[in-house]
């Protein structure tokens, strides 16, 4: 495993036959390799990754970092004394809930009314 996440497995054959026939002794000599590069998830649990190797057949056990889940954060909207008049008339339930993602981005979601589609235009969910 390097330090970017990248899991190399590799490996290696190597063979020597020989044989004697009619007075001459002939040598084989076999030698192969591989390399595999896989790059892993971010979240990854690199500490947890397990390998076995039986009967020829290599498994590997890769598993997720556990991350803790972040609470729904709200917030309310303030306007400034210039709006005075159009933040009156939004009802008082309206707020921009938002929550973390597992990769560290906002989400965010937002309740429109009626009154905010009059005042503002057509409302957006981001």
């Amino acid at each position: 495993m390097t330090a970017d996440k990248v899991l190399v497995i590799s490996g290696q054959h190597n063979s020597n036959d020989e044989t004697s026939m009619d007075g001459h002794t002939h040598t084989h000599h076999i030698s192969s390799s591989f390399t595999r590069r896989y790059q892993l998830p971010s979240n990854t649990d690199t500490d947890g990754i397990t390998a076995k190797l039986e009967n020829g057949v290599l498994t590997l056990h890769v598993s997720k970092a556990v991350v803790p889940e972040l609470p729904d954060k709200e917030i309310h909207i303030q306007s400034s004394p210039a709006e005075a008049d159009t933040a009156a008339s939004v009802p008082a339930d309206n707020v921009v809930q938002g929550q973390s993602s597992s990769n560290g981005n906002a989400v965010s979601s937002h309740t429109a009314s009626a009154t905010d589609k009059e005042h503002n235009g057509p409302a957006t969910t981001a």
